[in-house]
């Protein structure tokens, strides 16, 4: 395990992106079921203007963080970078910047490791939801990590979201999450600690690990707890473990 992180106890976790123009949660365009058209529609007004990367960096390291890991794409599918796969991004928004590029910097500065969260989720992509369309998303989905992992600089993780098999979310919400499909997980952890040595691999799955991941998870919870039924699986020994709450 790379020594950054077992010696590192806290991090910042940053959820951030369209949805929070309309200030329901990140799962808003599900939940509200929202036609696609009508939220990509709220790129053409989306302009963060008072965003400045480093002072959201100082009040991190002012509160003792070692890293912050932040959304590049949630499950709405729009980028939070200058991504080449896709127009849905901010720099076709009004703000019309990479902000990721800009906190990449400043956490070099500060001396903060950088991470990402990468949702397996796409509701924006056609081919998520489409079977005939999967490896064209499976492609579009480790292409964006691969570019995460060679456009910002070292990162310290990838921390991924969206394939749970134990989950109610696809019964809550018919329609809108694939499960049982495969993601080629093998190929994908291979470039990242290829590319990226020194970051950890989180998945949030909830079932344990799989070969090329570091970190066991824990969604708003302790580890072994359980207390909100989010995560039933025991703790795995030998491996460090992460919890992530509000």
């Amino acid at each position: 395990m790379k020594s950054w992180y077992t010696d590192a106890r806290f991090g910042m976790f940053v959820h951030w992106g369209l949805y929070s123009m309309v200030g329901r949660g990140e799962w808003d365009r599900a939940v509200s079921q929202v036609p696609r058209e009508d939220y990509a529609g709220l790129m053409k007004v989306f302009n963060p203007a008072a965003f400045d990367a480093r002072a959201f960096v100082q009040v991190a390291a002012d509160a003792g963080q070692k890293w912050i890991t932040i959304t590049s794409r949630h499950h709405d599918g729009f980028s939070m970078y200058d991504t080449r796969l896709s127009d849905f991004k901010i720099t076709n928004s009004p703000f019309g910047r990479d902000p990721i590029a800009e906190l990449a910097q400043a956490c070099r500065d500060f001396g903060i490791k950088l991470g990402f969260y990468v949702s397996l989720v796409d509701w924006h992509h056609p081919g998520y939801r489409d079977p005939a369309g999967w490896q064209d998303y499976i492609g579009f989905l480790h292409g964006q990590v691969e570019e995460l992992c060679t456009q910002y600089g070292e990162l310290g993780q990838v921390w991924f979201d969206g394939d749970w098999p134990h989950s109610s979310a696809p019964k809550r919400h018919p329609g809108w999450f694939t499960m049982d499909r495969p993601w080629g997980y093998e190929r994908l952890y291979s470039m990242i600690h290829d590319l990226q040595p020194e970051a950890v691999v989180l998945n949030n799955r909830k079932s344990g690990l799989q070969p090329g991941e570091d970190v066991q998870g824990f969604e708003n919870d302790l580890p072994g707890e359980n207390s909100t039924g989010l995560n039933p699986t025991p703790i795995v020994p030998g491996v460090p473990l992460e919890t992530a709450s509000p």
